[in-house]
């Protein structure tokens, strides 16, 4: 999945799969919510979004050193500020994210999971 993907979906798939996040999760975390010193990334409502965590948890979650370098570079790459306000959230990854739930769960259930 990952060697297919483009350099936008392969951060976000690690994103989702090295920090745990849910999807919709994922598609509200901006830069801003990264913590560079600290290692962290922090989920948390979003406003101006209508988007607030499950059971309104926000809560700080660990990242791990080889993500952080990655999203490092694809956010120098992209161009984005760590200030700017700048999300994940996009109709494409919603698509793309729904697309790859139907196809893991269609894989897994041939596995016996």
């Amino acid at each position: 999945m990952l060697a297919a993907a483009d350099a936008y979906m392969r951060i976000c798939i690690l994103i989702g799969l090295k920090c745990g996040l849910r999807d919709q999760e994922l598609m509200h975390l901006e830069f801003r919510d990264i913590s560079w010193t600290d290692n962290t990334l922090r989920v948390q409502s979003k406003d101006q979004w209508g988007f607030n965590p499950k059971t309104w948890e926000q809560r700080e979650i660990p990242v791990p050193d080889d993500l952080l370098a990655e999203l490092g570079d694809w956010q120098k790459a992209s161009g984005v500020r760590h200030t700017d306000g700048h999300s994940l959230r996009a109709a494409r990854a919603r698509v793309t994210f729904s697309k790859m739930s139907v196809a893991l769960a269609v894989q897994m259930k041939g596995l016996g999971f």
